[in-house]
């Protein structure tokens, strides 16, 4: 018998940080998991004409017939769990993450293959817990027909995938990504390096032609401000003041989401968002280094430029004495 194939959209979600949760309370979890998907997912589903192609024991996979009943499903979902598991700390609580492309199946009895999926699989992956990741092919199906803004996190290359995948975050302001509260912007994390003895005074970091200002949040390139997210923000600040040692990933994600379970997948989406700001591999340019099995460094000359309090000599001019302090790879 062929193959029956079709165009569908597809949503993929797993639960983050499943097996720590289960190792914590396994049948709580389970218990807890199996609710939300018969009280709020199943139904979401079916709401938006979708159909449910199978569970995965820690998530599910659905198709639908329009991408944006897909998109619609994902935030309403997200938007659900929100209540749903508000009164339980945040460390225990169970956050799904999404990911939606639209594609060419294989379609059988109880199940969809082929690289449609796949993709979807990996979108899953990229998305913060709470958050939801699209395909560009799904964003521009949807960019004009719904409310929510799409934050494009450059081309990702995922696992089983030939080409680069363009990712796009949903952001809908009623889901704070990582987060289950609206809660105002975070200050930033200050790595635990000797430059932070000096909290109330501005340091600036210099490379090439950019300098990163923590205390106002601000990268420029040749005194113009570039935009980067601020995740990215964090994650430039702590390697650029780690300039030339090797940070683990693990440490680069707690220092990032100190409140948040987050895999790698999250991490990668974010050093590459640096790494198109700061215009790697343009000309040969190289900042960041990934270190299989080890981390991430940043391989430049940085110039740490601290700024001292004016002092008056003794013809009464004011000195202004700024101290260098020179990070070698």
């Amino acid at each position: 018998m062929a193959s029956i194939r079709h165009l569908t959209a597809m949503l993929a979600a797993d639960v983050a940080g499943y097996a720590r949760l289960m190792g914590a309370d396994e049948e709580g979890t389970h218990e807890r998991l199996k609710a939300h998907l018969g009280e709020l997912v199943n139904p979401k589903i079916r709401e938006r004409r979708g159909r449910t192609v199978k569970n995965t024991g820690d998530g599910f996979l659905a198709e639908f017939g329009s991408v944006v009943d897909a998109v619609r499903c994902a935030v309403e979902i997200q938007r659900g769990m929100i209540d749903r598991e508000a009164e339980l700390p945040k460390g225990q609580r169970i956050w799904f993450r999404i990911g939606v492309n639209l594609g060419d199946v294989i379609v059988e009895e109880h199940d969809i293959f082929g690289d449609g999926v796949n993709v979807a699989a990996r979108l899953e992956a990229l998305a913060e817990p709470g958050g939801i990741c699209v395909s560009q092919v799904a964003r521009d199906q949807v960019r004009d027909k719904l409310d929510f803004t799409f934050e494009d996190l450059g081309e990702q290359h995922v696992k089983n995938i030939a080409r680069p995948v363009r990712v796009y975050r949903v952001r809908d302001p009623a889901i704070p990504v990582g987060q289950r509260s609206p809660a105002p912007p975070r200050p930033l994390p200050l790595p635990d390096k000797p430059s932070h003895d000096y909290p109330t005074e501005e340091v600036t970091f210099a490379f090439g032609s950019f300098r990163l200002v923590p205390a106002q949040r601000m990268l420029l390139e040749d005194g113009k401000p570039l935009r980067l997210g601020s995740r990215a923000l964090d994650i430039l600040v702590t390697l650029v003041e780690s300039a030339g040692e090797i940070l683990p990933k693990d440490q680069l994600i707690a220092r990032t989401w100190p409140d948040t379970v987050v895999d790698e997948g999250a991490l990668r989406v974010h050093v590459a968002a640096v790494r198109r700001a700061l215009g790697e591999g343009r000309a040969g340019k190289r900042y960041i280094s990934n270190i299989p099995g080890r981390g991430y460094s940043f391989v430049v000359p940085v110039t740490r430029e601290h700024a001292q309090p004016e002092t008056t000599s003794q013809n009464g001019a004011a000195d202004e004495e700024r101290v260098s302090k020179h990070a070698e790879r």
